[in-house]
């Protein structure tokens, strides 16, 4: 995905990746990219919502479906490398 677009206007936002593994940290509001696999045949998207020293918080639909009982739907851990 190389941007996306307001559905209100139009108006496209070109996007940056960083792949998994990258010397650069996760930031608040990015969004998190999956590729289509068996289990996922048109990809999935996520928001990041925080990140701390030790977790990036996402939110997301349609995945391990769950109420949320936070402002997140998990984490994950962050691995620098």
């Amino acid at each position: 995905i190389s941007y996306v677009e307001r559905v209100t206007d139009g108006k496209k936002f070109r996007l940056i990746a960083h792949p998994n593994g990258s010397s650069k940290m996760p930031q608040k509001n990015s969004f998190l990219i999956y590729p289509r696999t068996r289990r996922m045949a048109v990809g999935h998207i996520a928001v990041i919502t925080d990140v701390d020293q030790n977790y990036v918080y996402i939110a997301e639909q349609n995945h391990e479906f769950h109420y949320w009982s936070t402002d997140y739907a998990r984490r994950a851990p962050i691995i620098v490398t």
